[in-house]
């Protein structure tokens, strides 16, 4: 009778120790990740109080990642580069009407638009006038030798911006912040809870669908300014123009002498004009001075000579 109960014992006491084993093996597969969605000041009881999320461990100890449906690789492919492109071009042409005609023919053949225009012609022979251009980036380059031909190239200033990680950046905020639109979504529809959860739900929504908007405004920001160059064209009309060079010194002397006689014949035309400028307060003001004091003057010799 007591090899039979210490029979039935031992088979108890390993039956037992072989279930602990079991538990503490699944418990090491196995991982809580507990997301609190209500606010801290929430009673524990709400019917939202907390998501559970359990995600099987694999054997070196990290949660194991969501497998390819078609069985590939799952790593991501970098980003395709997100560059902004602006140039500013100087060109001196001989017939400045003959380039204002040319330069929507030009825009329009590279697929292009005029962003803004300006022309002064104000400035007697010398016209002027400056284009803003969009044109598609695949078309960059084209345009600018398109827009060189018009004339004699004087200046040609370019920029590159790359703004492919403020892209991706903005990119994963949105994806996130409509993630979380998503789930506040379903908390509304699914357990509303107390009024005062559902005014705090609604206010949280409305936060993160105003971020979804700001989010998405720089996205097209960016999205267009990557797809379209920017170009800023300068014409300015001078016949017969010449390069600049680096001037030899017989050069530099003509040149000085020549702008001395421009100054002195500023300065004398400037001394022209204000003489002309004061003789009619000369006349209105000196002759009734020049009078009074020659008066002056007559009245002090007669009392000497009386």
């Amino acid at each position: 009778m007591s090899r039979s109960f210490r029979f039935v014992a031992a088979s108890l006491l390993a039956s037992g120790l072989l279930a602990l084993a079991g538990c503490g093996q699944e418990e090491a597969n196995s991982r809580n990740f507990t997301v609190s969605d209500a606010p801290a000041s929430e009673s524990p009881g709400s019917d939202y109080d907390h998501l559970t999320i359990q995600l099987p461990i694999e054997e070196g100890g990290e949660p194991s990642a969501p497998s390819d449906a078609a069985g590939g690789d799952a790593r991501p492919t970098a980003a395709k580069p997100k560059i902004i492109y602006t140039a500013d071009l100087t060109v001196v042409v001989d017939d400045f009407a003959a380039a204002e005609t040319a330069i929507p023919a030009l825009v329009e053949k590279f697929g292009g638009y005029v962003a803004g225009s300006n022309v002064d012609r104000s400035t007697g022979d010398r016209l002027r006038g400056t284009w803003t251009v969009r044109v598609p980036v695949e078309r960059y380059e084209a345009f600018l030798s398109g827009a060189g031909g018009l004339g004699v190239v004087e200046e040609r200033d370019e920029t590159a911006r790359d703004v492919t990680a403020e892209f991706v950046d903005v990119e994963a905020r949105l994806a996130g912040r409509r993630a979380l639109e998503t789930r506040l979504l379903e908390l509304l529809a699914e357990r509303p809870g107390e009024l005062k959860d559902v005014l705090e739900i609604e206010r949280e929504l409305a936060r993160v669908r105003e971020e979804i908007e700001t989010a998405e405004g720089r996205l097209r920001y960016l999205s267009n300014q990557t797809a379209y160059s920017t170009i800023t064209l300068s014409v300015r009309e001078e016949r017969d123009y010449v390069p600049p060079r680096q001037p030899g010194f017989g050069e530099r002397i003509a040149a000085t002498w020549d702008n001395s006689l421009a100054a002195l014949a500023s300065f004398g035309r400037g001394l022209t004009l204000f003489v002309v400028a004061v003789t009619p307060f000369a006349l209105v003001i000196g002759l009734p001075l020049a009078l009074l004091i020659w008066t002056i003057v007559r009245r002090a010799r007669r009392r000497r000579t009386t």
